[in-house]
């Protein structure tokens, strides 16, 4: 029940969000069509689209970010310092002015 609840939680508030805001990923899209999906995503976000962009996201373990405390990071962000390495946890960057992408939505 506290999934729904959640996830219904999450609807109405995306209802007050404007169109240009948000964006519905299927599962089920994502994972039959990656690339038209990602690309798709990537657009939205307004960043750099081509072949090498939409391999990497398909990739994160070649990411520099993929390691607690990366030595090859950027300023060694650590996972550790952020509190979220639990292994479950998804995080996305995107520009200033969007809402962050929700997953599993029901609306």
């Amino acid at each position: 029940m506290g999934w729904f609840r959640h996830n219904m939680n999450i609807c109405a508030f995306l209802q007050s969000a404007p169109a240009s805001h948000k964006i519905r990923i299927c599962g089920e899209d994502l994972l039959a069509n990656p690339d038209s999906e990602l690309r798709r995503i990537v657009c939205w976000l307004d960043l750099e689209n081509n072949d090498a962009i939409i391999t990497a996201i398909k990739h994160p373990e070649n990411s520099p970010y993929a390691f607690i405390d990366p030595a090859r990071a950027p300023m060694r962000t650590s996972a550790r310092s952020t509190g979220c390495c639990d292994g479950s946890t998804v995080a996305i960057s995107i520009r200033a002015g969007k809402f962050p992408l929700s997953r599993g939505s029901l609306c």
